[in-house]
């Protein structure tokens, strides 16, 4: 027959056991008393998933209102995600985040094209509030510069729109490019 203390003895035994399968791997080592002594930790990092757009510069049209107006630029963009995916999401400015230029009296509308690549070929329209997914990211780093390439961010204007816009102040607006890792 045991005792109340032989069964003590044997739960704490078995939380030790189950303390040391559990432990093994990231334990650090204490070192012994003596002339010298060693220790050891186990060092890890966590690397979250990210994504980055840079490069990206303001659009100035002057006063283009004649003709079809449209501007581009190549922009970087690095994910670290695995397969180096990204999604990317445009909002405009106004208060529904349409794409619109406004002086506080009148707006005129613009529409955004997205290309992974850089490359009118790739050109992708961007709706507002609307994902594209499965994207490619051209660089290899998240400084703009290392990489094999970039993407291209593509706005223009419908000619009829400038043409109906009365002079009464500039048109201004932002657009916002919001990137995430897949």
């Amino acid at each position: 027959m045991t005792t109340i203390q032989d069964a003590r003895a044997a739960f704490k035994l078995i939380g030790l056991i189950g303390l040391g399968l559990t432990n093994t791997a990231h334990a650090s080592q204490q070192g012994p008393l003596g002339a010298t002594s060693t220790g050891s930790v186990t060092i890890t990092v966590s690397i979250p998933v990210r994504a980055r757009i840079s490069g990206l510069e303001d659009v100035h049209f002057g006063n283009e209102r004649a003709a079809t107006t449209g501007a581009s630029e190549n922009v970087c963009l690095w994910s670290n995600s695995p397969a180096g995916l990204y999604t990317i999401v445009a909002h405009g400015s106004c208060s529904s985040g349409s794409f619109e230029l406004s002086n506080g009296k009148e707006a005129v509308a613009y529409t955004v094209a997205w290309s992974p690549r850089g490359d009118v070929a790739s050109d992708q329209n961007l709706r507002s509030g609307s994902t594209l997914t499965d994207l490619q990211a051209a660089m290899e780093r998240s400084e703009c510069g290392v990489g094999r390439g970039v993407a291209s961010l593509a706005i223009a204007m419908d000619s009829s729109d400038l043409q109906a816009a009365r002079q009464a102040g500039p048109e201004v607006g932002s657009l916002t490019l919001t990137v995430s890792p897949e």
